[in-house]
């Protein structure tokens, strides 16, 4: 059975998603969020969309890329 997905998800979705484009930039973002992530231990997008502290853990993750990039 399909499940509904969690409230509010698509919109932290999209604000996460939005952030790490003006972030990182559309290509980097777009495969941050899509692929794997071993220091969150999963996909971006799957962690975002299940929770606040989720899209919490993975804002913190796209700052820290960007941090480290100069």
């Amino acid at each position: 059975m399909i499940q509904d997905p969690p409230e509010g998800s698509a919109q932290r979705c999209a604000e996460v998603l939005r952030m790490a484009m003006l972030v990182l930039g559309r290509e980097e973002a777009l495969d941050f969020i899509n692929g794997e992530c071993a220091e969150l231990g999963g996909r971006p997008i799957d962690l975002v969309r299940d929770s606040d502290d989720g899209r919490d853990a993975v804002e913190a993750e796209i700052f820290r890329m960007a941090l480290a990039r100069g």
